[in-house]
């Protein structure tokens, strides 16, 4: 018998609905050759949100490589609200931007 409603075990979201659904969010440590060179930027992840609101995979879309495992090491630390679809918890596809900026240290 076919259900009525199809069962959603994973969604896509934009990074915006996301945002607004974290609750604890981790600063990277800025990488000491990344000061020392004076690199600055954006890291771009594409990340998978489970039903209880914490990030079990991550992936480097785009940024400076040197920056990029910082940033996965902090996002890795963030929690959300669950996502809720049709009355249930889902996990969710989404992606992350952290900056680097030596002005902000």
């Amino acid at each position: 018998m076919e259900a009525l409603h199809p069962t959603y075990s994973r969604v896509r979201v934009s990074a915006a609905v996301e945002e607004q659904l974290l609750i604890h969010k981790t600063s990277p440590v800025y990488p000491p050759e990344a000061k020392a060179k004076h690199i600055e930027g954006t890291v771009t992840l594409a990340i998978i949100v489970d039903k209880q609101g914490g990030v079990i995979d991550l992936k480097s879309v785009s940024g400076d490589p040197v920056l990029v495992p910082a940033a996965m090491s902090a996002v890795k630390q963030w929690r959300y609200e669950e996502y809720v679809l049709d009355g249930h918890p889902v996990e969710v596809e989404t992606t992350v931007q952290v900056n680097f900026r030596l002005d902000q240290q």
